[in-house]
């Protein structure tokens, strides 16, 4: 069938504009993705690419045209339901993901998970979506840490440039505050900037929950490293419940800097979170630190989570990235907020 279709497409495309006119044949080439698309049963994604561009066009060409608009209502319709396909066949699905399969960018993935999770047919989560049936309200976080990776790169980077030798510093656990990580033993060996020398052999010491966390750093030297233990949250591989509190309380430990993660941080609600476990730990860092530093990407900008961890008042310092949203960017800046953007 495919051998038909197609001739009759290119022939379609060689009729001069006085037989078909633009608008016509960019319509007649759309329709042909999707029918390829069903024709063969394969993923959206050429045919998504070949339809999107065909539809810019297009509606550029005549915003007003109503079969345009009706043709574009369908194809989102149908992207929707391959989304639930997906989700119905792997448990989850990311915004990153799907944005790069059906060549569409995160914002309008996010606008069809909401919108699925309005009908009550997919549970949105903070970077994606689950089948309603799943127990868990977080993606795991081997698909947490590679969402946005390209920007966690520059976050980390930058978080670390705050760090100096001597320091006693808390590293919230998460896949953000990871990023980090490995910049910081360089960081140590050239002293950071610092004019005394001896900074360079000073170390630091590194108070953490996060079993990513531990791993990363447990084999460098000048890094000591304090375990806040308790039982393991398997979705964000962190340590929680009374013995976390009871031992971070008992202790009474206090920081130079606090290197925060979280789902959401807005002018308006603060710093929230999807996960209620892991609150009353970031709450004590917060409140035990000089300075507390919150590391998002910018998808976390302007989100507000379920869970309240600190009002903005609470927090100094912003690191985030240029794709950040301005409006918010300036709300934040505005309540004395530094915001750094890399």
């Amino acid at each position: 069938m495919l051998r038909t279709v197609g001739p009759v497409w290119l022939r379609a495309f060689r009729i001069p504009d006085s037989g078909i006119r633009r608008r016509t044949k960019l319509r007649i080439l759309a329709q042909f993705c999707i029918l390829m698309h069903n024709l063969t049963n394969n993923s959206l994604t050429h045919a998504h690419k070949c339809a999107t561009m065909s539809m810019f066009v297009l509606l550029s060409s005549s915003p007003s045209d109503n079969h345009a608009i009706s043709f574009l209502s369908m194809y989102s319709a149908q992207r929707r339901q391959e989304i639930l396909k997906l989700v119905q066949q792997n448990g989850l699905v990311s915004v990153d993901d799907l944005a790069a399969r059906f060549a569409v960018s995160p914002s309008t993935i996010r606008r069809d998970l909401n919108e699925l999770d309005r009908l009550g047919i997919v549970q949105r989560t903070y970077g994606g979506a689950l089948a309603p049936s799943s127990g868990s309200s977080e993606a795991p976080f081997s698909v947490r840490v590679a969402s946005h990776h390209e920007e966690k790169s520059r976050i980390g980077l930058a978080a670390a440039r705050l760090v100096r030798p001597g320091e006693t510093i808390f590293i919230d656990g998460g896949t953000t505050t990871e990023y980090m990580l490995s910049h910081l033993p360089g960081i140590l060996e050239s002293g950071n900037g610092s004019p005394h020398s001896d900074y360079r052999d000073a170390g630091i010491t590194v108070v953490t929950y996060g079993l990513n966390i531990v791993q990363r750093l447990v084999d460098h030297e000048g890094i000591t490293l304090v375990l806040i233990g308790g039982v393991l949250h398997t979705p964000t591989l962190t340590f929680g419940g009374v013995f976390a509190k009871d031992s971070f309380e008992g202790y009474n430990m206090r920081f130079d800097k606090a290197f925060m993660a979280a789902t959401g941080v807005s002018a308006e609600a603060g710093i929230t979170n999807a996960g209620f476990e892991e609150i009353p730990i970031k709450r004590r860092a917060m409140r035990s630190a000089r300075e507390s530093i919150m590391l998002a990407d910018s998808s976390k900008i302007g989100v507000i989570a379920p869970g309240v961890v600190a009002p903005i008042e609470q927090l100094q310092r912003l690191v985030t990235t240029i794709e950040a949203p301005d409006d918010e960017i300036a709300n934040l800046r505005r309540q004395n907020v530094v915001v750094d953007q890399v």
